[in-house]
């Protein structure tokens, strides 16, 4: 567990100047575009996960990955029961966007090779690569240092008195706020919120331990830095796409 910090550290740069624009600033065309990139990553999601399960990886990678699929596919274990691309496209659907125009959208020339490096580690990267690129570095944000640290000291929740907690929460969110979306809309982010933090705390948990050598610390970096270059570049061409004011267009240096 020793590596954790430097892990924790890196992910303070899954970050983009974009971000507050998209939540606070942005036109409802302007975050159409967004959403359907985001979507693409939605989608595809759990059959990444599924083509690192096809390779047999270890018991305690493979019981992480069920039950994220597993999650993803059906939504099962937050009791929504429904995939998690579904419950995405219920939020664009009360939006008010046209959903046969928003799941047949083209890629944009920065998704393309953002999703190859994708579907490459998926289906050729290591175990230890996989679990840090997708169950660290693409589901984690850059707060994953402090929410770990608020989970660890937060008082045990029955799912009732958690439910409550997350929905009170939904008022301030940008999609009820900016853009008029009912609380009641945000699926996607209860199902995330009644789910992630035991995702978080389990993949760092699986994943750190496998960082026990020089050689693996190496291979850890490196996949954590590339996976950061390819996201910030993938959000880069989102910007562009979007003609964001230059201020939120570009981030390029790592933290």
């Amino acid at each position: 567990m020793e590596y954790q910090d430097t892990i924790l550290e890196m992910m303070k740069g899954k970050a983009h100047p974009s971000l507050r624009y998209f939540h606070w600033e942005a036109t409802k065309d302007q975050f159409e575009i967004f959403c359907q990139q985001e979507f693409k990553i939605v989608r595809e999601f759990p059959n990444y996960l599924q083509k690192v399960l096809d390779r047999k990886p270890s018991e305690p990678v493979a019981k992480e990955l069920k039950e994220n699929i597993l999650e993803e596919a059906t939504g099962e274990l937050s009791g929504f029961n429904a995939s998690h691309k579904d419950l995405y496209l219920h939020s664009m659907r009360m939006l008010g966007f046209d959903l046969d125009r928003f799941v047949n959208a083209p890629s944009l020339p920065s998704t393309i090779p953002f999703m190859a490096f994708l579907d490459e580690v998926s289906s050729n990267g290591s175990e230890l690569e996989c679990l840090l690129l997708f169950n660290v570095l693409i589901e984690g944000t850059s707060n994953d240092r402090e929410e770990l640290y608020r989970q660890m000291k937060a008082p045990k929740l029955s799912p009732k008195e958690r439910n409550i907690q997350i929905r009170a929460t939904l008022r301030s969110h940008h999609l009820v706020r900016h853009y008029g979306l009912r609380p009641k809309d945000l699926r996607l982010k209860v199902a995330h919120s009644l789910v992630e933090p035991d995702h978080r705390r389990s993949a760092y948990g699986i994943s750190m331990p496998l960082i026990n050598n020089i050689d693996r610390r190496k291979e850890a970096h490196a996949i954590m830095t590339q996976g950061l270059v390819m996201w910030r570049a993938y959000r880069n061409g989102i910007a562009d796409a979007c003609n964001l004011p230059a201020q939120y267009r570009r981030a390029i240096h790592l933290n």
